[in-house]
């Protein structure tokens, strides 16, 4: 029965021989081989969406960069708050002073415009009055 049906016959006629020759009938999903023509023709669609997914590829990669441009200083201002947060401390350019605290044996660290910045114990040659010819000997 291979190759019995032509393209010149009608559909009603060979759906009627198919249905009267059957054993089963059933329906469902399945696969047709494909002609030459119809093998080409998808391959020139192939081929289409290929050449489109490649240049979609190349704008998402433009945009991709173009984002991260932009994203860039916003996680290193970020990354910079965050480290102010984590360490309660902001990174500062300026003139430090330090002011020998003898009475309580500390190094007081002072900017610019006289905030407290940091403390640190004396050290030992540090406490015989260091090298401020200011500091006031400590009475006994």
């Amino acid at each position: 029965m291979i190759g019995q049906f032509t393209k010149d016959m009608n559909p009603k006629e060979v759906q009627d021989i198919l249905q009267s020759n059957s054993e089963h009938i059933t329906e469902g999903e399945y696969y047709r081989p494909l002609s030459d023509e119809e093998i080409e023709a998808r391959r020139r669609v192939h081929t289409e969406t290929c050449i489109k997914l490649s240049d979609l590829d190349s704008k998402k990669k433009l945009a991709v960069e173009h984002f991260k441009g932009k994203m860039k200083p916003l996680v290193e201002q970020n990354g910079i708050v965050l480290d102010e947060i984590k360490t309660k401390q902001v990174r500062c350019d300026g003139v430090l002073y330090e002011v020998a605290n003898y009475e309580d044996e500390v190094m007081e660290t002072y900017n610019e415009k006289g905030e407290f910045i940091s403390h640190r114990k004396l050290r030992n040659e540090e406490k015989n009055g260091g090298s401020n010819v200011f500091a006031l000997p400590i009475a006994k």
